[in-house]
């Protein structure tokens, strides 16, 4: 992780050394601070022939056998973690995930999914899921570790609904602005094990989720699409939300007539909150963005740097969410915020992008271009940067990018055309990439949404 970070760093073209110095120190922060295996550590506690997590605690001895699954971005780490707590107790594993681990010690325990959208591999994943399932007795645990990204490395559609339109579906919400919460919605209503369903596959097995958030509503049903927590949407809220992003004449018929049958009751629907089928399952969110986001404020503080959080697990359009910051970041500059400079504002979350064009970037390189049109006749020192914290912004190598007062100018030198004409080609990567102000860290192996700080000097 240090070589990491230094060649990250090597790579930004900060020219200030002020500057190189500060985004080190909350890399390093975030590193530790959003570690999966770290979190389970201090989340998941086994003394006393007792699992104790948070205020709860369950005997082994309880249960016939405990089994772990564990699916998302953060899987590989965070089934370390809990292998290290159970140790040899556990009878059987199935990790997914989107990376490639040739050193798995067990490689019939590890699948790999796809990501952002769900491919032969999340399918393959969902049949070999649902056998999994299967050896899961009445009298077992199961131990489920969710992360984000599991919605798309694990699918099990409808035999009515082919994969290709699975995937179309999935392309069209992504780029259409859906929120996670509304895109998960219809991902739980286009399956066999989301929503909920996984859980009736088991009933009446134990199952303890342990759950590395990365939705802003911090919802066990939404993070990986909640394949043993109850649901709160319908069959018909999915074709709102199809309705309202004005996607229905666009979506395969196969996919209308399924989720309008579910509506007038003719597919079952996911479990609500008061099912039998879930009531029995515990849920522990371990990991989040405001947790991480405090433990980088702390590290921070400790450090010397004046450190406030002004947001955490935020969500929005983010052309809105820039002219908020962007009047936030004025207003301190002239000494009419709460905030007394030298300081460094955090914010996290994950804003949505209308994508409209067919350049290459991504929601946190989105961010700063606009953020940068929004301040580029600020005369004043500042230094601006936002990155994905799973490494990965949009279909891209970068996570994020950065700005500073000397950018604008910058650009002109390099870049003839306009940041309007980059805007309207969701070409933001390119953008950053010619005047050399990207952030990439690689893939981290976590993911708790976005990380975006303000240093004002």
């Amino acid at each position: 992780m240090e070589i990491l970070r230094e060649n990250t760093i090597n790579r930004m073209g900060l020219q200030s050394r002020k500057y190189r110095d500060l985004f080190q120190k909350v890399l390093k922060s975030f590193f530790v601070r959003s570690d999966p295996f770290g979190i389970i550590l201090n989340g998941v506690k086994f003394d006393e022939n007792y699992l104790k997590i948070d205020k709860s605690e369950f005997h082994p001895d309880d249960f016939n056998n405990i089994h772990v699954v564990s699916v998302g971005k953060c899987s590989f780490r965070m089934s370390r973690g809990i292998n290290k707590v159970l140790k040899n107790r556990i009878h059987s594993q199935l990790i997914i995930s989107a990376d490639e681990y040739e050193n798995f010690a067990d490689m019939d325990t590890y699948l790999k999914g796809d990501h952002p959208y769900p491919g032969k591999n999340s399918l393959n994943s969902g049949k070999k899921f649902l056998e999994f399932l299967s050896f899961v007795r009445k009298d077992d645990l199961l131990i489920s570790l969710i992360s984000g990204g599991a919605s798309s490395m694990l699918i099990a559609p409808p035999k009515e609904i082919p994969f290709k339109e699975i995937n179309i579906v999935n392309k069209l919400l992504i780029k259409s602005g859906a929120t996670i919460e509304e895109l998960n919605c219809v991902r739980k209503h286009l399956s066999l094990i989301k929503g909920g369903l996984a859980a009736k596959k088991i009933y009446p097995a134990k199952v303890i989720n342990l759950i590395i958030s990365d939705t802003p509503d911090g919802s066990h049903s939404t993070v990986g699409s909640g394949l043993f927590a109850w649901d709160n949407t319908s069959y018909n809220d999915s074709l709102e939300i199809l309705e309202k992003y004005d996607l229905i004449s666009r979506i395969p018929l196969k996919v209308i007539e399924y989720l309008k049958a579910g509506k007038y009751g003719k597919v079952e629907e996911t479990p609500f909150y008061d099912s039998d089928l879930v009531m029995n399952n515990s849920f522990f969110t371990l990991g989040d963005n405001k947790s991480v986001l405090e433990g980088i404020k702390t590290d921070l503080c400790i450090e010397g740097i004046n450190t406030h959080i002004i947001s955490s697990c935020d969500s929005g359009e983010v052309k809105t969410k820039v002219l908020e910051f962007a009047e936030l970041i004025k207003k301190t500059l002239r000494g009419k915020s709460p905030f007394k400079s030298p300081v460094l504002l955090l914010s996290g979350g994950e804003y949505t992008v209308n994508v409209k064009g067919d350049g290459l970037g991504g929601r946190n390189m989105e961010f700063i271009l606009l953020m940068l049109k929004e301040l580029k006749n600020i005369d004043h020192e500042f230094f601006i940067f936002s990155f994905g914290s799973d490494g990965i912004d949009g279909p891209t190598d970068a996570a994020g990018a950065w700005i500073d007062k000397y950018s604008y100018k910058k650009s002109n030198l390099e870049i003839s055309e306009s940041i309007d004409l980059y805007l309207q080609k969701n070409d933001s990567y390119t953008f950053f990439n010619k005047i050399e102000q990207l952030i990439k860290i690689g893939e981290t192996g976590t993911n708790v949404m976005d990380i975006r700080g303000f240093f004002i000097p």
